[in-house]
């Protein structure tokens, strides 16, 4: 009996002692993309001017107002090369000197965690970011703006996560452009088609929980996937 119990309070020491450690993994992963953000300033900037650009010569294209239908599609192409400009590319810019260094002081499970979590709220803010300048020069059709900015938050995280994933995989194989291509069809397809009806609703003033939950299962699959995959990946 006394066995048993001394089994059980290690495991929970153990297990107590590993969540600490990731924990502490994890933020040093945020810090640093933090600190890499800041020394670089490139991405952030990037997607400001693209978001920008993009929108207002949409705006000056089309003369007449869009119907709501292709006003909510037309966004779903904009943030579609927006996340491909950006977060698609994460992890293009770490070689293996560099992971073997970062290797020695956290987890594969904690890098791309990290990783993932930050390109996540990095998406999220820039999908707000373009939905703002959208509805700036696009002719508004006259959308309910919580929903719709709720709605975007929602949807430019689970595109930042997935394509987290899809940019791990990619780098692993050296082929960037193409495996992105290719591996992003059934995985971001069914999300940019869930990320237009969101928006869609929106002009409705409907919340469309089935695209939501759809949303939420396909970035909680993708950050399984990558939590698990990852370290074989790291490992090739």
């Amino acid at each position: 009996m006394r066995r048993g119990l001394d089994v059980c309070r290690r495991a929970g020491i153990e297990i107590r002692f590993a969540v600490k450690r990731f924990i502490v993994e994890f933020r040093g992963v945020l810090k640093r993309e933090w600190t890499l953000e800041m020394r670089n300033r490139s991405g952030a900037w990037s997607v400001l001017l693209y978001s920008a650009l993009t929108v207002l010569v949409s705006g000056l294209a089309f003369r007449e107002p869009l119907s709501p239908e292709a006003w909510s599609a037309f966004f779903g192409v904009i943030l579609l090369f927006v996340a491909m400009t950006t977060v698609a590319k994460s992890f293009s810019d770490e070689t293996p000197e560099r992971l073997r260094l970062v290797y020695q002081y956290c987890s594969p499970e904690a890098f791309v965690a990290g990783k993932m979590f930050y390109n996540a709220v990095f998406m999220a803010f820039s999908s707000l970011l373009t939905l703002a300048l959208y509805l700036v020069f696009m002719r508004d059709p006259g959308v309910h703006r919580g929903y719709a900015f709720l709605g975007m938050f929602l949807g430019g995280a689970g595109l930042g996560t997935s394509l987290t994933l899809l940019s791990a995989v990619a780098a692993a194989a050296g082929r960037i452009s193409t495996l992105l291509a290719v591996l992003g069809f059934p995985l971001l397809i069914p999300q940019l088609n869930a990320v237009v009806r969101l928006l869609f609703g929106a002009y409705q003033e409907v919340w469309k929980w089935g695209d939501v939950y759809l949303i939420a299962g396909i970035t909680a699959l993708s950050a399984a996937l990558s939590v698990v995959l990852y370290p074989y990946i790291w490992q090739e």
